[in-house]
């Protein structure tokens, strides 16, 4: 099952008295930053939830699988996300403390 980002302005807006386009807002914000803070190479640091990072991959080698060739394939960055030990707890059966 998947939650997609309408289901998830419902839930918000039902849980926060809040209308939905106005959570819409809230949750297009809160990305967006998100997204801005690690184009500009700042890890994002989330208390309970986890850690957002860029990483530089270096060049790495494989084969085509039609031609046998070798090529290298080069991404310049990697997004990780390391969730906290609190958020590890919660998804194996614990409680939020």
């Amino acid at each position: 099952m998947v939650m997609n980002k309408l289901e998830l302005v419902d839930k918000i807006s039902q849980k926060l008295s809040l209308t939905k386009k106005d959570c819409r807002l809230v949750i297009d914000e809160f990305l967006d930053e998100i997204i801005s803070t690690l184009q500009n190479g700042k890890k994002v640091v989330l208390s309970n939830f986890g850690v957002f990072e860029v990483r530089k991959v270096d060049v790495y080698e494989r084969f085509h699988p039609q031609t046998g060739e070798r090529i290298k394939i080069k991404y310049p960055t990697r997004i990780v996300f390391r969730p906290s030990k609190t958020f590890k707890q919660i998804l194996n059966g614990g409680t939020y403390e």
